[in-house]
């Protein structure tokens, strides 16, 4: 549970924020995908200049690599930080040995702009999704793709892996959220929980339950063992990034620049901070009682939570 203090009529949390107000500043950089590794040390950001950064929050030193040739749409961390993973217009999925900063993989079977990726906790496989509703998956070892298909009718907004690297949940922009088994790409489950295109999706650590936002405003906590809506509320503002925290907590971002708490499934929210320009995305760490929050312009709060 959450511990509060109230001042001036507001919840206010008992955490610390590392950095508060931090400022990516890179004149001309459209920053469209970014993540944190887990020590809260490196920042690795991706945009419209086709090159991969990675900035070092301490001393503020920043690393360029020359990625793609056209701009980069999506990028990840796997799970053990040893590749980075990004999409790009230029319709190429490439992996990156994050440690030596080089290029290892790189492959061109895409119909379209690709626009999300995902790499399996056990680093065998990479799913991309394009702006024409493809879905690809590769095996990473033996270098080869293993199935694309079309999966929507609109763009991918989201893909993700299951933790246990069975099954592949995608969203798109035609409002759908479906889930595919890995074993045989078979849809296991169509859901229409939302009337707008779906903008962000994610899965809980124990991979029983998903949480998705809509450009309906609409957030949606799904059960995938009883198969049943657990929740469904309307936030005031498009969210743009939902994330667990664990199991029973649920952050999430909006177009308001608000970031905000659903502690324990529990319909009803609390601000957790808020910031002038949209947010871009949300990355929760339960091993070190973390929070990341960026937005479009660049701008960083890492919060450290004293006890959550």
């Amino acid at each position: 549970m959450l511990k509060k203090l109230s001042a001036f009529g507001l919840a206010i949390y008992a955490f610390y924020t590392l950095f508060r107000i931090y400022k990516l500043f890179f004149p001309d950089e459209i920053i469209e995908a970014a993540t944190i590794t887990k020590d809260l040390q490196k920042v690795v950001f991706a945009g419209n200049l086709k090159v991969i950064n990675i900035h070092e929050v301490d001393n503020k030193k920043n690393i360029k690599i020359e990625a793609h040739d056209d701009e980069i749409l999506a990028l990840i961390l796997s799970n053990d930080e040893k590749y980075i993973v990004t999409g790009s217009s230029d319709k190429t999925v490439k992996i990156w040995d994050f440690n030596n900063i080089k290029q290892i993989k790189s492959f061109k079977n895409a119909k379209s702009a690709i626009r999300s990726v995902a790499i399996s906790n056990d680093n065998k496989y990479v799913a991309a999704g394009d702006t024409k509703g493809y879905i690809y998956i590769w095996d990473v070892n033996n270098n080869k793709l293993i199935k694309s298909f079309k999966a929507h009718n609109d763009i991918i907004t989201s893909i993700i892996f299951s933790n246990n690297s069975d099954k592949v949940i995608s969203s798109s922009g035609d409002g759908k959220i479906k889930i595919w088994s890995l074993a045989d790409f078979n849809p296991l489950k169509v859901l229409n929980n939302h009337k707008e295109a779906v903008l962000s999706l994610n899965i809980s650590e124990d991979d029983s339950l998903i949480v998705s936002s809509s450009n309906d405003r609409s957030i949606v906590i799904y059960d995938l063992v009883t198969e049943k809506i657990v929740k469904k509320f309307y936030d005031e503002y498009v969210v743009t990034s939902v994330k667990f925290y664990g199991n029973n907590i649920i952050f999430y971002g909006n177009r308001n620049g608000e970031v905000k708490v659903i502690e324990n499934l529990i319909v009803g929210t609390e601000l957790v901070t808020k910031r002038e320009h949209p947010v871009l995305n949300i990355v929760t760490n339960t091993n070190n009682k973390s929070l990341f929050v960026i937005d479009k312009e660049g701008v960083f709060d890492i919060i450290k939570f004293n006890d959550l």
